[in-house]
């Protein structure tokens, strides 16, 4: 078993008309042992079942590593904050509650007669309510396909998000962000050629000056 986080935002599933008909908790079956974090014997035979939350309340952060001689090719410190903020332990709660029930179902058949016993976490751990939240934190990672890591931040600004709504960095002098990481709840398309025509925009006028795109970041960061 293997808990996995998405970066889906949350309000999307709390706020929608339509929640309780979201699939909360994605369940994938695989053949082999996907986690890092566990070691199997050899001559042993090992499956894996994913266990990913597809609207977390739990929001990560990333950012450019404090430094006097950074350059591109340093990495930026990713904090991903993982069933932290102020409804993290609903995000812990709702992983123990699907462990559990993917314990359930690898001990029913037909999984049961193929299945000898749980691994990671071991049945003891599935049972300690304390020692499983523990095996969460340390086993927890993000999903592929992530979306919204760097969404747009419309009318909270720099508090909403890591983007305005041409797609300009705030604070950050003359970066953008072109891909599905400035979507806010969905996975979209069109991207790049929205970009493109939001880039191409001309300037606006103002008392028969041109202001460039630099002079509107530095302005208004």
């Amino acid at each position: 078993m293997f808990p996995r986080a998405n970066t889906s935002s949350r309000p999307l599933g709390q706020c929608s008309t339509w929640c309780r008909l979201l699939g909360q908790i994605e369940y994938i079956f695989d053949l082999g042992n996907w986690n890092p974090n566990f070691q199997g014997e050899e001559g042993k035979k090992y499956g894996t079942m994913l266990q990913i939350l597809q609207y977390p309340f739990s929001v990560g952060s990333i950012h450019i590593r404090p430094s006097d001689h950074a350059t591109a090719e340093d990495s930026p410190a990713i904090d991903p904050k993982y069933y932290r903020g102020p409804h993290g332990n609903l995000d812990m709660e709702a992983m123990k509650q699907c462990l559990q029930f993917v314990d359930k179902i690898v001990h029913t058949a037909p999984l049961s007669n193929i299945i000898r016993s749980s691994a990671s976490p071991s049945a003891a751990v599935i049972k300690d309510d304390k020692r499983l939240g523990e095996w969460i934190t340390l086993n927890t990672i993000t999903d592929w396909h992530p979306v919204g890591t760097c969404a747009m931040g419309g009318r909270a600004g720099i508090e909403g998000g890591v983007v305005d709504e041409r797609l300009r960095v705030y604070g950050v002098h003359g970066l953008r962000v072109v891909d599905a990481s400035v979507t806010i709840h969905n996975p979209s398309f069109g991207i790049t050629p929205l970009s493109a025509s939001k880039i191409k925009k001309p300037p606006p006028k103002i008392n028969n000056f041109t202001y460039t795109e630099f002079d509107q970041i530095d302005r208004n960061p």
